[in-house]
């Protein structure tokens, strides 16, 4: 079994989430786990919410309303039309996956 982890900036565009479906497609693994963590600007996102929170600032609602925006987003805007419809259509496809 091998595993795969993307994040950061290997995954904050499209062309980077092409960039997984190539590695994917090289491996023809049976298998594979694949990790994807903090894509884009998450982990700054986090930071910010950590901070405000430690301040005690006002603006904790907001910042935790940015992650979730950001994570939509990149969801929305690369798994869903890219990752998740290549993983469907491989033979290698599980039959169950786990979002954490």
């Amino acid at each position: 079994m091998n595993v795969y982890k993307f994040g950061g900036a290997s995954i904050k565009d499209a062309a980077g989430v092409r960039n997984i479906q190539s590695v994917l497609e090289l491996t023809q693994q049976k298998s594979l786990v694949i990790v994807v963590s903090a894509m884009g600007k998450t982990t700054n996102a986090l930071e910010d919410v950590v901070a405000a929170y430690l301040d005690s600032s006002p603006e904790l609602d907001a910042r935790i309303t940015s992650v979730y925006q950001i994570i939509g987003q990149l969801l929305r805007s690369f798994l869903a039309k890219r990752l998740i419809p290549f993983l469907m259509r491989s033979p290698y496809y599980l039959d169950s996956c786990v979002l954490l």
